[in-house]
């Protein structure tokens, strides 16, 4: 049973000095943001729980007294890795003389930040929880016992100097939004964090904390300030605020029973960045070894395929057109139920269909006929970036990115870009090649048996039905494969960039006599200097204003100040314009250089 709401109003703000204030801006300041806290905490109801055990048992055997020792640890956390309790229980035989047996008990709470995939949702995303929140509570000892109370509060405190920065270069030209979104990244995760301690120590356990207080005093001399004060005992508070632009120095404040310690810049061996707020995709960890895994993602190989070549796992280059039927690009091969399986196929031009088939979920990518991208997880449309991320999906900037651990798959409708799990070697089978750091046996059919034939290569990993069948043979027919070598490869990827571009969308506008007429929806159309390679008939619905009307003039002059614009006409406008009707014209689907 999750017990999160025992985490409400343990934190009190009135404990800790505001010596940083003067130079730091809260994430929020809300005066009532612990009430906000305590508010999602009361709403938060975490859908399933995942919990770890762990148990270590030592027994000495052969000497004069038996010596043990036990450890049992237990860790329970929400499906989204929100909410943790872990537990930890040691004991031991009699140490240092005493006459009962030793034990630890230590019991843990936390609450984690919840994030977004882009940092324009960071400002947007109010009800998030943009906070860590731990208790921890330690118990030890045998015939004494000892104990500490932790309570920590993390919170992004922003530079004021820097808030400005990033105020003056958003007021700039256009041009400069991307520099302040680098700037807003760069403060983008926990930086202070308030700790309170409560504890009964024996006198030599007062006396390490305050050796190591001494020390940290004497190191960083030229920096301390300390002042007397009349603290309560059995309490200390400090404040750790990293700095948000260096991530390399930190600011520390301790007040203990007796004194208040102030230590400015204190150096660190390198950056830290705790609790980014702004992360790639959320991808659900059920094991240690989910864990493991996804460590090592960012140096998998990566196999590429689109409408007309792949590049395998081991950077093996050749031409495969793909068709209307299904094609497995990689699939778990190490047994008769596989983990997952990526494939995709033709639909019109350059636009691919791509499905991800894993043991909770088929996941359907594909763009639509405006060329925004479908997200459909077990054939219902997923629009929620919430909902999205809920399964490992993060759709931003034109392309979604599937993260599952064992695979990613980065597909932006035309380009799959593939990674593996380097524990799939030798395992993983389709056109992305065997994956075996061996390019001898890199074609290797799904029947098992090496070929040299890409077509008899493609066609084994091929799913034909009878709704793809004639464009299947027809390609077969009409294209050859071929193997490439990686200066071909690398040559014709710079080449379709440059030639090669995709429509953009802008209203439509016609004119004649004393009407003008706009498309209610944007039309696609080639950019500048590139002419279509293949089009399609659409249907547009047109809208038609008197010459002389105010809509008329307001629409044109917003078209000429900015000729891609893409006007929303009024919900009246049908009641304003003197008629509408319908055309089905030809629009492009792809544009090439000319």
């Amino acid at each position: 049973m999750s017990t999160h709401r025992q985490l409400k109003g343990f934190y009190s703000k009135a404990k800790f000095d505001d010596e940083y204030e003067r130079h730091y801006q809260p994430e929020t300041e809300d005066e009532d943001d612990n009430e906000r806290f305590d508010s999602f905490l009361n709403e938060y109801e975490p859908s399933k729980m995942y919990k770890h055990q762990a148990r270590i048992q030592l027994l000495t055997v052969g000497g004069r007294t038996e010596k043990y020792a036990k450890l049992e640890a237990e860790a329970v956390c929400d499906e989204r890795v929100k909410f943790c309790q872990s537990k930890i229980r040691v004991s031991s035989s009699p140490i240092n003389k005493e006459n009962h047996e030793w034990s630890m008990k230590i019991d843990a709470e936390s609450f984690y930040p919840e994030y977004v995939s882009r940092i324009e949702d960071l400002e947007k995303s109010s009800k998030k929880n943009r906070k860590f929140v731990a208790k921890v509570d330690m118990e030890w000892g045998s015939d004494r016992k000892q104990e500490i109370n932790f309570r920590i509060n993390g919170e992004q405190f922003k530079p004021k100097q820097w808030i400005q920065k990033i105020s003056r270069v958003e007021h700039q030209d256009y041009t400069y939004s991307s520099l302040a979104e680098k700037m807003k990244l760069k403060i983008a995760f926990l930086n202070k964090f308030d700790i309170s301690v409560d504890y009964k120590l024996q006198p030599h356990g007062k006396g390490l904390f305050n050796r190591y207080l001494a020390g940290l005093k004497v190191v960083e001399l030229l920096s301390t300030r300390v002042m007397p004060i009349n603290g309560r005992d059995g309490s200390f508070f400090a404040t750790v605020v990293i700095d948000p632009i260096t991530h390399k120095h930190l600011n520390v404040t301790v007040k203990t029973p007796t004194e208040k310690v102030l230590i400015d810049s204190i150096r660190l061996p390198y950056k830290v960045k705790p609790f980014e707020l702004v992360r790639d995709s959320w991808t659900r960890s059920n094991s240690v070894m989910d864990i493991v895994q996804s460590y090592g993602s960012k140096s998998r190989p990566e196999c590429k395929v689109d409408a007309r070549k792949v590049q395998t796992f081991d950077e093996v280059t050749f031409k495969a057109p793909l068709t209307k039927c299904y094609s497995v690009l990689a699939k778990d091969c190490s047994s008769s139920t596989p983990k997952f399986a990526v494939l995709m196929k033709k639909l019109k031009g350059d636009d691919m269909k791509l499905k991800m088939i894993t043991g909770r979920q088929i996941i359907e990518v594909y763009p639509d006929s405006d060329g925004k991208l479908v997200v459909k997880i077990n054939g219902d449309r997923v629009e929620s970036e919430q909902a999205l991320l809920d399964y490992g999906i993060d759709y931003s900037k034109d392309e979604v990115n599937i993260n599952t651990n064992d695979v990613m798959v980065r597909f932006n409708g035309q380009k799959a870009n593939i990674k593996l799990a380097r524990s799939y070697k030798n395992s993983q089978c389709g056109i992305c090649g065997h994956y075996n750091d061996d390019t001898e046996d890199e074609f290797r059919m799904a029947n098992n048996e090496n070929t040299y034939d890409l077509m008899g290569f493609h066609k084994s990993y091929t799913l034909e039905d009878k709704d793809c069948k004639s464009d299947l043979e027809e390609t077969y027919r009409s294209e050859k494969y071929r193997h490439m070598d990686s200066d071909e490869y690398n040559s014709s990827e710079e080449k379709e960039q440059k030639t090669t571009k995709k429509p953009i969308e802008k209203t439509r506008v016609t004119e004649y006599m004393d009407t003008v007429c706009f498309s209610q929806k944007p039309v696609k159309e080639c950019p500048r200097r590139t002419e279509p390679t293949e089009t399609e008939e659409k249907k547009i619905t047109f809208q038609c204003f008197e010459r002389d009307s105010w809509e008329a003039r307001e629409y044109l002059r917003e078209i000429r100040h900015n000729p891609k614009s893409k006007l929303k006409l009024p919900k009246d406008a049908p009641n304003k314009s003197k008629h509408t009707y319908t055309e089905t014209i030809q629009v492009p689907v792809l544009c090439k250089a000319y």
